[in-house]
């Protein structure tokens, strides 16, 4: 289990340098970081405070108050509300002095956050991402193990889904069929709706699904993941129903190249702008640079999209314990799309992929 209290102190000891008197989290990744509670997040106010010292405190609905006390283990000091009755921000001051500085969850509905501003007149109002993907960017073995777990659950199911891959079958189909395996596997969710496309849909990285049947002869792009232990993965791979042509096989094996070279550029103290040019160049020097349409990834944990960014102008190092995507592509309008994604985990002695699945070009 996460030592949350060490997280917490963590946060506390940022807040201690930047003189932040409180931080107001929610039902969200940062509120699931410092406490392990996932809650569902909806009109009722669910606040996490950390002090700059002292233990947490929650204030939160008595509807789910069984169901947070099987988890206080004593690390924080929860109070609660009652519908019609007293509401979270009249109960501020009961247990908060007045701040001078204070951050709020940037994923706070703002119906919360216009709710606990009056309690803040006076103080300067902060966004709390800033501080805390500074310590969410650092993943601790826990953290890796989870998303090994993850990616295991994803590359499973991607062997898995092949025999579903047929003529005339639509992407959609394959959509469900996906996070049906993925559930049966123990997932909770679907870290997103799967993407699925097919021949020319896949020239698009995001697209919708198309009405098209699959058809010998076309390119089968996969891109899912898995929330396992609140966790998730993201992978993709890129198949061929049939015998590949002699350009995709040249498209596809840039693109295996360029995922190879990034890898192997993760290292520390290597710049995440740098680790995006290392796929760029490989697929630039092929002659498809302007087909590369997006950064080369994204940080991956309790969400989907998080801190680092492998993209050109991101001048951080890379340092132990990031986690994040490594998937180039290259896409051509109106006929095909190539992506192969893996999540890399850094240490000190070097990247460690989350996913394993075979990398070659299989031909269903």
């Amino acid at each position: 289990m996460p030592d949350y209290q060490k997280r917490i102190a963590r946060v506390q000891a940022l807040m201690e340098q930047k003189k932040v008197d409180y931080i107001f989290l929610t039902a969200s990744a940062g509120g699931y970081y410092l406490t392990g509670i996932r809650t569902v997040y909806d009109e009722r106010m669910q606040l996490y405070i950390v002090p700059r010292q002292g233990k947490l405190i929650c204030i939160l609905p008595a509807m789910i108050h069984d169901f947070i006390e099987a988890q206080n283990d004593g690390s924080w000091d929860t109070h609660y509300w009652v519908d019609g009755g007293r509401q979270p921000e009249d109960m501020l001051a009961d247990y908060l002095q007045k701040p001078s500085r204070v951050m709020v969850d940037d994923l706070m509905r703002t119906q919360h956050c216009l709710r606990i501003l009056p309690f803040c007149k006076g103080a300067e109002v902060l966004p709390a991402d800033a501080l805390l993907k500074e310590c969410r960017i650092y993943k601790d073995p826990d953290e890796i193990r989870m998303l090994k777990e993850a990616g295991a659950l994803a590359d499973e199911v991607m062997g898995e889904i092949l025999p579903y891959l047929k003529e005339g079958v639509k992407e959609y189909e394959i959509a469900l069929k996906i996070e049906q395996l993925c559930r049966e596997k123990g997932a909770e969710a679907v870290s997103f709706n799967p993407i699925v496309c097919f021949g020319p849909n896949g020239c698009n990285p995001h697209p919708a699904y198309s009405e098209a049947p699959l058809q010998r002869g076309q390119f089968i792009t996969l891109d899912f993941g898995a929330r396992l232990n609140n966790y998730c993965s993201d992978t993709t791979r890129t198949f061929c129903l049939g015998k590949a042509t002699e350009e995709m096989k040249r498209i596809y094996e840039t693109v295996r190249q360029a995922n190879k070279a990034a890898f192997d550029a993760c290292r520390v103290g290597v710049t995440c702008e740098d680790v995006d040019k290392a796929a760029r160049t490989v697929i630039t020097e092929a002659g498809y640079g302007p087909n590369f349409l997006h950064r080369n990834g994204h940080g991956i944990g309790i969400e989907l999209h998080e801190e680092p960014f492998i993209v050109a102008g991101n001048s951080r190092p890379i340092e132990a314990g990031m986690t994040f995507s490594n998937e180039p592509g290259i896409y051509i309008a109106d006929r095909l799309g190539v992506r192969i994604e893996d999540i890399v985990a850094v240490t000190a002695d070097g990247p460690v992929s989350m996913n394993n699945f075979t990398k070659e070009l299989i031909e269903l």
